[in-house]
């Protein structure tokens, strides 16, 4: 479980390992929200126009592959678990 890897990494990596069964779920939230959560985190440093555009890049890449994306602009961490498990399951 990662939240920043380009799901091509994580498919090749399977091939390689001949893994067949896995899952690219990717969990994201609006830049706003982003912002606000790497603020209070302490790293507003990471609060960027860099990081914005990777999260976006991470999002068009699992939407060309039509992997889920579970947004948690407004869920709970809870929440979130709920729906990550909803997913794998």
């Amino acid at each position: 479980m990662d939240g920043q890897t380009r799901p091509l990494f994580i498919e090749e990596a399977c091939i390689e390992n001949e893994i067949t069964a896995y899952a690219v779920i990717l969990i994201d939230c609006s830049d706003k929200e982003r912002t606000k959560r790497l603020v209070a985190r302490g790293h507003s440093d990471l609060a960027n126009a860099q990081m914005m555009n990777w999260a976006r890049y991470l999002k068009q890449e699992s939407q060309k592959r039509d992997y889920p994306i579970i947004d948690n602009t407004h869920l709970t961490v809870e929440e979130t678990l709920k729906e990550l498990v909803r997913h794998v399951i």
